[in-house]
């Protein structure tokens, strides 16, 4: 893993790239991120999804994914994923996923990333990829109408 393992924190981190897809993608959105910086927010078409990709290998070493995302206006109906070119690994939805904390109406949420594989402390794969193969991390509409979704403090930890 990089020793900076930001993807996101006011701007894209690390040569992280826009990979989205059915979203329009405001990565600078405004000064209201959790820490007062930029945050990023998209706004998601039926099936569309924010999702940034990277070289392989950012992934290994890393145990927990981890992201704030504005809940003020209630929680955002959609998946987060992680995978490689067109595979992807188990979404979790984060409606069923509990906040680590809430701070002025963003909640932290800590995935290990044993979750999107098979249920373990440390990723072991998922579907035949290792941590090294993994490329992109995805937050997908699950509502299938239009709608708004702001992050900030995106990492691997």
């Amino acid at each position: 893993m990089q020793s900076n393992s930001s993807i996101f924190d006011g701007i894209l981190q690390n040569n992280w790239w826009d990979r989205s897809w059915s979203a329009g993608v405001k990565w600078s959105a405004g000064s209201f991120g959790v820490s007062g910086g930029m945050a990023l927010c998209a706004n998601l078409y039926s099936g569309g999804a924010l999702s940034v990709g990277h070289a392989k290998g950012f992934f290994q070493g890393a145990n927990i994914l981890q992201f704030r995302i504005k809940t003020d206006q209630g929680t955002p109906n959609v998946a987060i994923n992680i995978g490689s070119g067109q595979q992807g690994c188990q979404p979790q939805q984060l409606t069923a996923l509990s906040s680590a904390a809430d701070q002025q109406g963003w909640s932290l949420y800590s995935l290990n990333l044993g979750q999107f594989g098979t249920p373990a402390a440390t990723f072991s794969g998922c579907g035949g990829l290792q941590a090294w193969d993994l490329e992109w991390v995805e937050f997908k509409d699950l509502a299938y109408a239009q709608q708004t979704i702001c992050l900030d403090l995106i990492k691997l930890v």
